[in-house]
């Protein structure tokens, strides 16, 4: 019996990444549709309380008896999401290198650390600019401006320099090579896709810009034409990142 999947899906945002990866592994999906409110950043949450308490993007809805899910099951954050698909229904050699798969154990734990650094290390700045670019909106008339002045300092002066730092050293590791893992495509490029769009993504500034990272800049030329990534945009969208930093 095939497996049904149903991905709440946050239209520009990380779920994309969950279209893609279900793509990679050839299952079929469905889509339920949300779109954030741009204006007061919020989410219309209907249908999400059956599903993830918190009421946040991604999130799938998984069923297949023949792999242990017999009812209805919630699935929720990306990793979590990442790891359980491809340990279902991938294989060491597609999308995820094992200890076992003929891989090093260097490249084994290359693949560990991707996956968590795209999350952690990768997302931290980026989210908190995110809120920056925010913040001054809550503030009323009379003091927004200066919510506005203290955002755009310490924008200035930890959060670029910082991303700045952040994306060099992803630029390094990569390197010559056409991927970050073993030198094969694995889920670790489709999680770090999202970290460097929103990169692209930042308005123009003297301290950082996509420019000076050409080769993370091929690399994701290189994953972004796949065919899993195509047909994700095909059922999902092409994601537009800029209003996250209005």
């Amino acid at each position: 019996m095939a497996p049904k999947i149903t991905v709440h899906w946050l239209r520009d945002s990380r779920s994309q990444r969950i279209l893609w990866l279900l793509e990679e592994l050839k299952l079929d999906y469905d889509i339920i549709e949300y779109n954030r409110d741009w204006q007061t950043f919020e989410i219309p949450d209907e249908g999400l309380e059956k599903g993830y308490k918190l009421k946040r993007f991604p999130m799938i809805i998984l069923e297949d008896a023949d792999k242990g899910f017999p009812t209805p099951t919630t699935l929720a954050e990306s990793g979590a999401i990442f790891d359980t698909l491809i340990n279902l229904y991938g294989s060491p050699s597609t999308l995820a290198p094992a200890w076992s798969s003929g891989l090093s154990p260097a490249d084994a734990y290359k693949y560990a650390f991707w996956s968590h650094w795209a999350e952690g290390t990768a997302m931290f700045h980026l989210v908190v600019y995110l809120v920056l670019c925010r913040t001054p909106a809550k503030f009323g008339f009379a003091t927004s401006w200066m919510a506005s002045f203290v955002c755009g300092a310490i924008v200035r002066a930890y959060i670029l320099p910082n991303l700045k730092k952040t994306f060099s050293f992803m630029e390094e590791e990569l390197g010559d090579n056409e991927f970050f893992v073993g030198n094969k495509f694995t889920a670790c490029d489709i999680l770090l896709s999202v970290p460097y769009e929103l990169l692209r993504a930042i308005p123009a500034n003297p301290t950082v810009s996509q420019a000076e990272f050409p080769r993370l800049a091929a690399w994701f030329e290189r994953v972004s034409t796949r065919e899993g990534h195509v047909q994700a945009e095909k059922r999902g969208s092409k994601s537009e990142l800029a209003p996250y930093f209005a």
